[in-house]
């Protein structure tokens, strides 16, 4: 159906409920949230995929995380063993990263005729200087998997290895729930809003070019003020403005159970 300002008028003069008609449905959303914007949200959560993938995939690439795992769960053995280097270096955000090559003997059986097993791990804070005396955690059955107690195997901390996932579902979720909500809130007052005249207060600048325009009007004779947001292209804010300076009164929708959830009717004359 092709809504002109006459049937836009004609659908909202119905007594609620309504039935929620798609196109006039978009062409609300278009108001507070152009089609622009929705494309360009609806691509955030495929950028955000791609990117974390990627700095999974190297993060995965450059540390041991079946290592970590198995000092962490398995049952580990502790020795003493030996700093032979110490390597200080910058990493991310200036932060001091302190690399430790050591040695030490496994416990016991054939291991003490055997040679040293040599290994390296990593720490933010200094726990150690060359030729110290430290312990040695390792498992067992593969003696390779060691570290100075205290420190990890990895220069890279595990932490944001866990928590990316975290973060990308959160910036995913986060632009899909926010235009899953206004639909809602739009399919709401499409059904049950009521039509009623409202002043500007005043119009002010909001995020990203959008427009935050305040609204004074009379809903089951109590006097309220409300504001709504929307996109703030040109023709919008000639219209707000030239009502404004003139105090001519615009058509707003109210939700009459949330009497301070308004929206501009005025933005759909065509």
């Amino acid at each position: 159906m092709e809504w002109t300002t006459e049937n836009v008028k004609w659908f909202f003069a119905q007594s609620p409920p309504r039935q929620v008609d798609e196109t006039l449905l978009n062409d609300m959303l278009n108001v507070i949230f152009p089609n622009i914007g929705r494309v360009l949200f609806s691509l955030v959560p495929v950028l955000v995929l791609v990117t974390m993938g990627m700095a999974i995939t190297i993060l995965i690439k450059n540390v041991d995380l079946e290592g970590e795992w198995r000092l962490l769960t398995e049952s580990t053995t502790v020795t003493s063993g030996r700093v032979l280097e110490v390597e200080k270096r910058k990493g991310s955000k200036g932060a001091i990263i302190y690399g430790y090559k050591f040695e030490f003997k496994p416990v016991g059986g054939e291991a003490v005729d055997k040679a040293p097993v040599k290994g390296v791990c990593f720490s933010g804070d200094q726990v150690a200087s060359p030729g110290q005396t430290v312990q040695v955690e390792y498992v067992p059955d593969d003696p390779k998997v060691s570290r100075i107690q205290g420190c990890r195997l990895n220069s890279v901390s595990l932490a944001p290895l866990i928590a990316m996932p975290l973060v990308g579902i959160i910036t995913i979720i986060l632009p899909l729930g926010m235009v899953g909500f206004k639909k809602k809130w739009l399919q709401r007052l499409l059904t049950l809003g009521v039509s009623t005249p409202a002043i500007i207060e005043k119009i002010k600048p909001g995020p990203k070019g959008s427009l935050v325009v305040w609204v004074q009007y009379n809903v089951a004779g109590a006097d309220l003020k409300s504001k709504a947001s929307i996109s703030g292209r040109k023709s919008e804010k000639e219209l707000l403005l030239s009502r404004q300076e003139a105090g001519q009164p615009l058509t707003i929708l109210v939700d009459p159970n949330k009497p301070r959830n308004v929206f501009i009717l005025d933005l759909l004359w065509k």
